[in-house]
């Protein structure tokens, strides 16, 4: 495996520091440290997730997009950790999916839909997610490991769960990580053999004995990454004046005063002047995410790209121009499912400018994109397809509508 020396290097050393102390720290979830990350800058708002909508980030091995060419990869997969409550009892989930997917481009993805919670409306709430990665056994090709490999491994696991508090008598896997670890945590980077025992009884005697790994047996190297998150207030921030930088700590906008327009910054990506009605009533979800679509990137590879999306698709009281700061952008797009739509644009000051009064998704390129179709092309389809409905037959025969009749009025 191409990083199995130096993790067990690592296990090793950290084995031999770790001490008693360290173990009576208190902490109410994991301090596992593992060697995937995720790709915040990919998002303005950090790690930052607002209430309702979901998220794409870009898994890393180390610095780089997390593939199947970044390791000897079995399988990686994530779930949500859910620490103690002050009563030491069990929170509440703060996700309603949680999913890994490899894009069209090789990489991986961390998707994850955040629930609507009422506790976040005064303040933020912190989140976990963790990312489990599962290696191929060693010597793959024949199935089996030799024995001094074998006897470090079962050390290190042996080792780990003592430090992370499991009892004796528990397997050494992830649920019983989770269970005894919200209460005696341990930094732990270097991965450990998933449901190894570490007792099993000798039949014959009845005694407890140490359960040992032998050459020909195959070993699931499995190492955790413990992602964090805050979970965005959803009280409203008020717009009270003609700039706003949009926080997505703090997505939700009401316009106040006499402001009837502002000009709104989604960081260096993009702005748009908003519009607003006369009531004032409205709240603005002005979340976004500029996560590169990886299926766009892998069938455009020689394409530059800049993405925003608006998870909240807010809608303005009148059309204005949404602008892509970058002077290399040439094209357009709007993402509507799996279809990507070319729109009419124009310039301003240089940069690529739409006329809406709606906040969707959008792909902005140097080039054309393969597999868009132009918003003419939308629209004929469309109204096509309406007129095609207009004229159908009934299910009792084949009477087609009829155009009302002049009435010379």
């Amino acid at each position: 495996m191409k990083r199995f020396a130096a993790m067990m290097l690592a296990a090793l050393l950290a084995a031999s520091s770790t001490t008693v102390a360290f173990a009576a720290k208190n902490y109410d979830y994991i301090g596992f440290g593992g060697w995937v990350t995720l790709d915040y800058d990919a998002m303005d708002g950090g790690n930052v997730l607002v209430p309702g909508n979901t998220y794409t980030f870009p898994i890393l091995d180390g610095s780089s997009s997390f593939n199947e060419e970044s390791a000897d990869i079995w399988s990686i997969t994530a779930s949500e950790y859910v620490p103690l409550d002050d009563e030491g009892k069990r929170g509440t989930e703060k996700f309603s999916s949680v999913s890994v997917d490899k894009g069209s481009d090789g990489n991986y993805y961390l998707t994850v839909k955040v629930k609507q919670n009422r506790d976040t409306y005064y303040s933020e709430q912190e989140a976990y997610i963790l990312l489990k990665v599962k290696e191929k056994g060693l010597s793959s090709e024949d199935k089996e490991i030799n024995k001094s490999m074998a006897d470090e491994l079962e050390a290190n696991t042996y080792a780990f769960s003592r430090y992370a508090g499991l009892p004796s008598d528990v397997d050494v896997s992830l649920r019983n990580l989770q269970k005894y670890s919200a209460e005696s945590p341990v930094d732990f980077s270097d991965g450990f053999i998933d449901g190894l025992n570490r007792n099993e009884v000798d039949e014959t005697d009845g005694d407890d004995t140490t359960l040992k790994l032998k050459s020909e047996d195959r070993v699931t190297y499995t190492t955790i990454s413990v992602e964090e998150f805050e979970i965005a207030s959803t009280d409203y921030d008020v717009i009270d004046d003609d700039e706003y930088d949009v926080d997505n700590s703090m997505p939700l906008v009401m316009a106040g005063g006499d402001v009837s327009k502002s000009n709104l910054s989604f960081g260096n990506t993009a702005e748009y002047l908003a519009k607003f009605s006369s009531s004032k009533e409205k709240p603005y979800n002005l979340s976004y995410s500029t996560v590169t679509n990886s299926d766009v990137a892998g069938a455009n590879p020689n394409a530059d790209l800049v993405c925003i999306s608006f998870p909240g698709t807010p809608m303005f009281a009148a059309n204005s121009y949404l602008v892509i700061k970058d002077k290399d952008m040439k094209y357009l797009y709007e993402v509507d499912g799996d279809e990507l739509i070319e729109l009419k644009t124009t310039t301003q000051d240089g940069y690529l400018a739409y006329r809406t009064d709606r906040l969707t998704s959008y792909i902005a390129s140097d080039r054309p994109l393969k597999n868009a179709v132009s918003s003419s092309d939308k629209e004929t389809s469309s109204s096509s397809s309406s007129s095609s409905s207009s004229s159908s037959t009934t299910s009792g025969g084949s009477t087609s509508s009829k155009p009302n009749p002049d009435t010379g009025r």
